[in-house]
């Protein structure tokens, strides 16, 4: 049924026995499901909505875009590319988010974002190689609060830990690896890193599905440093025992030392108390020279007194 409001002005398209199932405004919005639409369309149940063939010069089947169109400069626009021959004829079918204009990095018509039907998402880029591809070079680095890894077993085929000798064999490939200067451009900050390149570490490398070195891995770099420090660790470690050891011989030594003192001050003693018993048993001598030299004077006297006699 088609009626219209004769309070309202608006006109109400109703199905069983009179139930409303869109109206128009007399201010020009369309409300499907809603009575009183405060946009230009609002749609407030569950909706499908589907397309075929090429929509305003773009290979697509269903385009969003605002009054001025995509041949507006500095528009903004969404399509959906479902026929699988836009822009890159080998492209996965999916959604592209769309800029047209001069400012944000060039002149002609770039993608912004692009969410494949095989579910990897390119920012900057139109055809994304990973699940995740971000436009490389660009003005401002991706920037985020936190960025969660998956790595538990459940996520991982475990191949076990690592052993002494294989921190140890780590940490002499992580003192060989060089570690380059470079910048980007000449008005950025100077940056320091690895490099991706024949002799880096292989598990620190990122690779394409063909293979082909993409660059360095953030997690692989990341647990390649922590197995660097665990590494170290494991010598500070052994350095320490060592130095506890030698602290602990040092002190037994020292005790040696003290008793060995203790000891010489001893005999010191003893020597020294045999040093005066040698100094009496000298005077003594002189006394019972002394006196040996008395006896054979009055010796010498008797006989004399006797043969006067």
């Amino acid at each position: 049924y088609l009626g219209v409001s004769s309070s309202t002005g608006d006109i109400i398209f109703s199905t069983n026995n009179y139930t409303e199932r869109m109206r128009i405004t007399a201010d020009g919005n369309v409300g499907i499901g809603n009575s009183a639409p405060p946009a230009a369309l609002t749609i407030t149940n569950a909706m499908e909505l589907r397309g075929s063939g090429n929509v305003s010069s773009v290979e697509s089947d269903i385009l969003f875009t605002y009054s001025g169109g995509i041949a507006a400069q500095n528009s903004l626009y969404f399509f959906i590319d479902a026929d699988n021959d836009n822009d890159d004829i080998n492209s996965p079918r999916s959604f592209r988010f769309r800029h047209n204009g001069e400012t944000i990095s060039s002149t002609s018509t770039e993608d912004l974002m692009v969410i494949q039907e095989n579910g990897r998402v390119g920012i900057g880029v139109s055809n994304p190689s990973n699940i995740l591809t971000i436009v490389q070079n660009s003005s401002t680095d991706p920037i985020a609060d936190a960025w969660t890894t998956y790595s538990t077993p459940e996520t991982k085929i475990v191949l076990g830990k690592l052993d002494a000798d294989a921190l140890e064999e780590y940490l002499r490939q992580f003192e060989q690896l060089p570690v380059y200067k470079w910048q980007r451009t000449e008005s950025e900050p100077i940056r320091v890193s690895a490099m991706a390149e024949p002799g880096t570490p292989s598990e620190i490398m990122a690779y394409d599905e063909k293979g082909e070195i993409q660059g360095i891995d953030l997690q692989g770099y990341i647990g390649f440093l922590h197995t660097v420090v665990k590494a170290q660790q494991q010598i500070l470690e052994q350095q320490q025992a060592t130095i506890q050891q030698l602290q602990t011989s040092t002190q037994r030594q020292q005790t040696e030392i003290h008793q060995l003192r203790q000891q010489l001050a001893t005999l010191q003693q003893v020597l020294e108390q045999d040093r005066k018993r040698q100094a009496e048993v000298t005077a003594l001598r002189q006394v019972v020279l002394q006196l040996q030299q008395q006896i054979e004077q009055l010796q010498q006297q008797l006989k004399v007194t006797q043969s006067q006699q």
